[in-house]
Formats: structure tokens, C-alpha cells, sequence
């Protein structure tokens, strides 16, 4: 089984690996073949080099990502601090706040797009003739602004479940003989959170927000149904170029060179948090 498992991750890595020094296009698959040794980084000088929107790509990934896993962890957290407490109608609450996360990505970029229509979309309807925010509808759709903050709402509406949920089920992990105790020594509850809610769910937190990172990095899901990338790629994001350039312009050579830049990336990024949040000693001042 373990030799198995082995394969199947192995394999498409191996197989993008050699693609990424070849000659590789879906339209051309009679000529399909390794550069020579002095031209062997072909495909990633024409991506790094000649592809005039690379830039605007990374830019854009960089951008979003960061910011949707911040978000995302406020909004995820407090939720869980809120449903870690007796409330009333606490189920009710928690069935609300999970719902998002039993809906599929397509079904909610559909959704939202909808929502979003400049002509007779809710947002417009809320912004126009509810609020009063402003006397001309936006287009959300085709403004590069509005597009950007589009596909980050739905994207939070989507994430936020998770973190909550995996936050609520590390909080209640929490002896509460300990809180009680720290309550009747006259902790507020500022000060119970910060020393010992956060410390005894940092294991559960540092791995959560590291994967929520890859997963906020590689999902391509809303941008692909909502906006396509546009408009003029203002919201195209890496793994969603990735696949462009693969399915769009057929050519996996430069779609392989993409992905292993992407795959060396976020090897990096996970090295460099595991090193600097100590997860190894996660826990141990406890």
C-alpha cells in the first residue's frame, strides 16, 4: 500500500518534471522532445522572460493569498471563541456558520456572479436602493477593484467554516477545570484567551494556517467561475494561469515550468514557517 501511495504521488511530479525541459504542446504532439543541454531552461526563460503577464500573476497570488488567510483566521477564530461558549441557540448558530463549507465551490462562484450582476444583482440592489452607498451600479464583474474584492468575499465565505470548525474542536480539547480556575483567580476573559486558549490550541493553529495557506495559494476554483481571471487579468492567479496556459494554450511544457516553480515555492515557504513558529516544540510550555 505504502509502495502504492508512493506511485501515485510520485508519478505526476516525475511527469511535470520532465515536461518542464521539454518541448511539450498538445498541437504539436509529433514533435515532443527534450531541449538540448544549452537551451534546457526554455520554457522557464519564456515564462520568466517573455511572458508579459507573469508578473501581474505572481503579483496577484501574492496578494490575495496572504490576505485571504488573514482574514480568514479572524473571522474563523472568533467564531469559534463565540460558539465555545453556552449561547442561546448555539446549534443554530453552528449549522449557520458551517453551511458554506457543505456547499461546493462551483455552486457558490455561480452564486455570487449572480449576486454580482451590474443590471439586477442583490449586491447592487443593497448598495443602490438599500444603503444608499452610491447612485450608479457597480459592475463588479469588469471592474478591476470590485472583481478583486468579489472574488476574495467568496473565497472568505468558503474558508472561513474550516478554520472555524478546526478551531472549535481544538478549544474544546481545553480542560476546563483550568479555565474555571483561571476564572476565579480574576482572569477576564481577554486574558484567558490569550493565556490559555492560544497556547494550548498553537499545535492545532500553526498547522492549520499553514495548510490553509497551500490551500488558499492553489485554489482556483471561485476565480475560474466568477471573473475567468479578468478582467484583464486582474484576478488571475498562479494555478489558475497554470491551467491556462496547459488547457487554453496547450502548451504543458510551460504549464509543467509554472507548476514546479509553484511546487519549489511553496516547499520553501513550509520549510521556512515550520523553522520559525518551532511547531516541533509546539505546546511544550503548556
Amino acid at each position: 500500500m505504502l509502495i502504492m501511495m508512493s506511485a501515485l504521488f510520485l508519478y505526476p511530479i516525475v511527469l511535470s518534471l520532465c515536461m518542464a525541459f521539454q518541448h511539450y504542446k498538445l498541437t504539436e504532439l509529433y514533435d515532443v522532445h527534450f531541449y538540448d543541454a544549452d537551451k534546457l531552461l526554455t520554457n522557464f526563460h519564456t515564462l520568466f522572460g517573455k511572458d508579459r503577464y507573469i508578473t501581474r500573476v505572481v503579483r496577484n497570488s501574492l496578494f490575495m493569498t496572504p490576505a485571504l488567510v488573514a482574514i480568514s483566521t479572524v473571522f474563523g477564530l472568533s467564531a469559534a471563541l463565540a460558539l465555545n461558549k453556552k449561547i442561546p441557540l448555539r446549534g443554530m448558530f453552528q449549522t449557520m456558520i458551517f453551511l458554506p463549507s457543505a456547499i461546493s465551490g462551483f455552486l457558490t462562484s455561480v452564486v455570487f456572479r449572480w449576486m454580482a450582476n451590474a443590471e439586477y444583482g442583490v449586491f447592487n440592489d443593497l448598495l443602490v436602493n438599500v444603503f444608499h452607498f452610491t447612485d450608479e451600479k457597480i459592475s463588479f464583474l469588469s471592474s478591476p477593484g470590485a472583481s478583486m474584492f468579489l472574488v476574495m468575499f467568496a473565497t472568505v465565505w468558503v474558508a472561513t467554516p474550516g478554520y472555524a470548525m478546526t478551531l472549535l474542536a481544538a478549544m474544546q480539547s481545553i480542560p476546563k477545570d483550568i479555565e474555571e480556575a483561571a476564572e476565579i483567580d480574576g482572569c477576564n476573559a481577554v486574558l484567558r484567551v490569550w493565556h490559555i486558549t492560544l497556547p494550548f490550541i498553537k499545535p492545532t493553529f500553526v498547522i492549520m494556517f499553514l495548510l490553509k495557506f497551500i490551500w488558499s495559494f492553489n485554489y482556483m476554483d471561485i476565480v475560474n467561475t466568477t471573473t475567468g481571471g479578468g478582467p484583464a487579468f486582474k484576478t488571475m492567479t498562479l494555478p489558475m494561469y497554470m491551467y491556462s496556459l496547459g488547457f487554453s494554450t496547450y502548451d504543458f511544457g510551460r504549464a509543467a515550468a509554472l507548476g514546479l516553480c509553484v511546487l519549489a515555492f511553496l516547499a520553501i515557504i513550509v520549510i521556512t514557517y515550520m523553522k520559525l513558529t518551532g511547531y516541533e516544540k509546539a505546546g511544550d510550555s503548556l
